[in-house]
């Protein structure tokens, strides 16, 4: 049996960016869009499962204001692809930081092929910050995993093929809170 490792296409949708001061958000990058904003819906609003004036009496000190951040779409690749034959083998990992100044808010990406014997992709936060007040921890990163890979049978040849297009991230700013995520309605994997 021949083993082959199949071509891992990757293309690049922007170029890197300078490193930005930590205080002030950078610009977007060329290319992307800001998110349109919506208007704030407080009877939607929970906070573990509890009303913001249910956190308040339990909480009194606790602080709440309607808020509404810029969002920037960061595509960082528009095309990814794995495209292996019966005999071939075809995987990858790359990971995506958000820009200076800004943390993750959602993955973005939109599989548009996902065929043959054994073919996927998958999204993992990273980045956490290091000994973050905010629970569950705030995050900076995705690491993006492909993969497609052939039966290798010589008797039923059954090759895989996964495409991805638009990877990367809805970023908000660095120093938004737990609330704003909430209300955000940012992904917030469990770490602490």
């Amino acid at each position: 049996m021949r083993i082959v490792l199949a071509t891992l296409t990757l293309a690049l949708a922007t170029a890197p960016l300078a490193a930005q001061p930590a205080t002030q958000p950078a610009a977007p990058p060329q290319g992307t869009v800001p998110l349109k904003k919506v208007e704030p819906k407080a009877d939607k609003l929970l906070i573990n499962g509890k009303t913001p004036a249910e956190v308040l009496a339990a909480h009194p000190k606790a602080h709440f204001e309607s808020t509404s951040v810029e969002h920037y779409r960061y595509v960082a690749y528009s095309n990814w692809a794995c495209d292996a034959d019966w005999d071939q083998n075809c995987e990858g990992s790359v990971s995506v930081d958000a820009l200076p100044g800004y943390q993750v808010c959602k993955v973005l990406y939109r599989v548009t092929t996902s065929d043959g014997h054994d073919a996927w992709f998958n999204a993992t936060p990273a980045q956490f910050y290091p000994s973050d007040p905010q629970s569950p921890d705030r995050f900076r990163s995705y690491t993006f995993q492909i993969h497609a890979f052939g039966n290798g049978n010589a008797f039923d040849h059954r090759g895989s093929k996964e495409v991805v297009e638009d990877i990367g991230m809805d970023l908000i700013p660095a120093d938004a809170d737990d609330f704003t995520r909430y209300y955000e309605g940012c992904y917030m994997p469990a770490h602490d």
